[in-house]
């Protein structure tokens, strides 16, 4: 790895939870400032998720397929305006500004379109070849995982572009019915976020915990759920088919089921950081699900507990899986041996753990009228605390190791 690549994922895996925190921060601040919850969810999705996804990658897919990069440079600049349209989408929500508000779009979306433009270059050169499985030899779990796990990286890479240029759109078209707010952050959460997540997870956790997936033919069902569910959601908010929601809306849980039965007893043999934090986001992964398939067989709730969704999925979910997954990753691409601050990764994961749920609980309070606004935004306060606090042990993880060679 170049020093370039390492600087980059420094970056990356600094400003992804950090963003990620800051967004908690907004989305409880936003109970009494109604302007800074699209800011918050933005900040979140395109700077928590997409950057951290971005960093990851800028190691994983080299690594995986034997190649380099046809151009680190272009990288950099796919990470650059990332992080752009990150920062200047979610001040132009917040200060009410549509100039930001269409700027922070069109370079988030340039970011996606470079970061595909990358992985086209990356594939169209030659890589390392694997060795082909002898005649008579049962072909390797792992082997028929990272199969099936290829298309959910697509997919993911696809729906990105697809989101992203929603985004722009939205801000010159004013559809005449749906939730076009919601179609987008149904794809940058769900086909986005979690088939990366997913495909990640099946390439990797069986390699880190020395444990096969335990059902591989539920991955194909997950595939295939996941397949019919994404456009199903998608169409029925977009136009207000309720029935056709009540379709998509189960499908997705089925698919999330099937990918947590396999996650699940892999991660339990990880390190104890890395197996918290995936297992924890796991749990707010089902009551996310569990509150989206409530919206599914009663309408009427989505308005009602569409903020405490947000709150189990976007913070709770994402921001804790890339937490865990972050564990294993920031020290071995800095070249450590560990995190710096060992010490941190308790309260961080504890902090973010029990924000999230407060905030969950809080926001259907108020809701329902039970509450004060203010009252939210003292339970995200610690979320967003732990988050800065796994943003800085990031930070000194990397600064205090020299540049390695990372394989």
């Amino acid at each position: 790895m170049s020093s370039l690549q390492r600087t980059l994922i420094g970056i990356a895996f600094t400003f992804a939870p950090a963003a990620m925190g800051m967004a908690m921060f907004l989305a409880g601040y936003s109970q009494t400032h109604p302007a800074w919850w699209q800011a918050a969810v933005h900040l979140a999705v395109l700077g928590g998720i997409t950057i951290m996804i971005y960093g990851v990658n800028i190691n994983a897919l080299p690594t995986n397929s034997g190649r380099q990069w046809k151009s680190e440079k272009l990288v950099a600049r796919q990470l650059f305006f990332g992080i752009l349209g990150a920062v200047v989408s979610c001040l132009g929500y917040g200060f009410r500004n549509e100039a930001m508000i269409v700027s922070g779009h069109i370079f988030a979306f340039i970011g996606a379109v470079l970061f595909m433009v990358n992985i086209r270059l990356l594939f169209s050169q030659p890589g390392r070849p694997r060795p082909p499985v002898p005649a008579g030899v049962p072909v390797p779990p792992q082997r028929q995982v990272d199969k099936l796990a290829v298309p959910f990286t697509r997919i993911s890479s696809m729906v990105l572009i697809i989101a992203t240029g929603l985004d722009i759109a939205l801000d010159f078209w004013t559809p005449a019915q749906g939730r076009w707010d919601l179609v987008w952050g149904h794809l940058m959460l769900v086909g986005f976020f979690f088939a990366m997540a997913s495909g990640t997870s099946y390439h990797t956790l069986a390699r880190w915990s020395g444990v096969d997936f335990p059902y591989i033919r539920l991955i194909r069902i997950h595939r295939i759920s996941f397949l019919i569910a994404l456009p199903a959601m998608a169409i029925a908010l977009g136009w207000d088919i309720d029935w056709l929601f009540m379709i998509g809306g189960p499908m997705m849980a089925l698919a999330f089921a099937c990918w947590a039965i396999n996650v699940i007893p892999v991660a339990w043999k990880l390190k104890p950081a890395m197996r918290s934090g995936i297992v924890m986001a796991l749990l707010f992964m089902i009551v996310g699900v569990s509150l989206g398939v409530s919206f599914a067989l009663d309408p009427a709730l989505g308005p009602r507990l569409r903020s405490a969704h947000v709150m189990a999925n976007l913070f709770g979910f994402a921001g804790l899986l890339i937490s865990g997954f972050g564990y294993y990753y920031i020290p071995k691409l800095a070249g450590s041996p560990t995190i710096r601050w060992k010490m941190l990764t308790a309260p961080h994961l504890l902090l973010v753990a029990l924000g999230c749920a407060a905030g969950i609980v809080l926001m259907g309070l108020r809701m329902y009228g039970h509450i004060e606004p203010e009252t939210v935004m003292w339970a995200t306060i610690p979320a967003a605390a732990g988050m800065l606090l796994f943003a800085a042990n990031a930070a000194g993880t990397f600064i205090q190791t020299p540049s390695p060679t990372v394989d």
